[in-house]
């Protein structure tokens, strides 16, 4: 194998940089917001009410979305 070929295979594309830069920017922001909302609120979710901290539901939130956003458009590939 020549260094080119090796040199080649890892190397990171700008596009991935530019991705991951905007992950590390949202995950920073969404931490901040979180973390300046530590006040207990009442959370209401049809026949269910608990109380906790607004930080715990925008974590939660938070990861929903994710999950979300990672499945759907793998379901819709299905469809």
């Amino acid at each position: 194998m020549s260094n080119s070929t090796a040199a080649g295979r890892s190397r990171i594309s700008n596009r991935t940089i530019a991705r991951l830069v905007g992950a590390g920017v949202a995950l920073v922001a969404f931490l901040v917001f979180v973390f300046q909302n530590g006040d207990t609120v009442p959370i209401r979710f049809f026949f269910w009410e608990a109380n906790t901290r607004l930080a715990w539901a925008l974590i939660l939130a938070g990861i929903l979305g994710v999950v979300i956003g990672l499945i759907v458009p793998r379901v819709r590939r299905l469809l």
